[in-house]
């Protein structure tokens, strides 16, 4: 990938980590586009890569044009770190999609951030520490802005098993763990198509 760049070894720049945390993807992903070319980075003579902040900003720009705008399809994560990773990693390799996953462990903390923000889709397991999945999947249903907010189980429970604890409404679409990435992303593209749909509508 060829850049106007001008790339001075003394020039700002940052580590794989922070770099990371600026473009709001897995370090893992980073490192990939520094293989592909498209961040810009030098290594240490200890073998520490530093990447070019002027390389980082300019991804952000390329990346997310739209975000101020409020023009990202946004995804709430409120599961484990693997299934938030392997997201983050699979729209990095995808520039300029329109899509923002956020991740978040802690489901009260996500209530909170739900009720800031409401996600397009949220994708949510339904066994969490100190919050009953179901309950807290009710508690969302009771909000208004529940009706435009898709929603994705995934748990290892069976069917058998959730029916028994009150089960999921017919309108959530629910995936056995291990998530199976190639599924789990065609739903996901199946969502993200009906939002650009409507947005060209309106």
């Amino acid at each position: 990938m060829k850049s106007d760049l001008k790339l001075d070894p003394d020039a700002e720049t940052m580590s794989t980590r922070d770099a990371a945390e600026v473009l709001k993807v897995s370090i893992r992903a980073v490192q990939m586009w520094v293989a592909q070319g498209r961040l810009h980075a030098w290594k240490t003579p200890g073998g520490h890569r530093r990447i070019f902040k002027s390389s980082v900003d300019a991804m952000c720009a390329a990346r997310f044009p739209f975000v101020d705008a409020g023009e990202t399809f946004d995804i709430l994560v409120v599961d484990d770190q693997p299934l938030h990773t392997s997201l983050t990693d699979f729209y990095a390799s995808m520039p300029g999609a329109p899509i923002k996953v956020l991740s978040i462990k802690n489901s009260l903390e996500s209530l909170i951030r739900i009720g800031e923000a409401p996600p397009h889709l949220l994708i949510t397991d339904v066994v969490m520490p100190h919050v009953d999945g179901f309950q807290f999947l009710a508690t969302l249903s009771k909000h208004s802005w529940s009706e435009t907010m898709r929603i994705i189980v995934t748990t290892r429970l069976s069917k058998q098993e959730m029916d028994d604890l009150g089960g999921l409404p017919s309108v959530i679409e629910c995936y056995k763990k291990p998530v199976v990435l190639p599924q789990l992303l065609k739903a996901i593209s199946k969502y993200v198509e009906t939002w650009k749909m409507c947005r060209s509508r309106s």
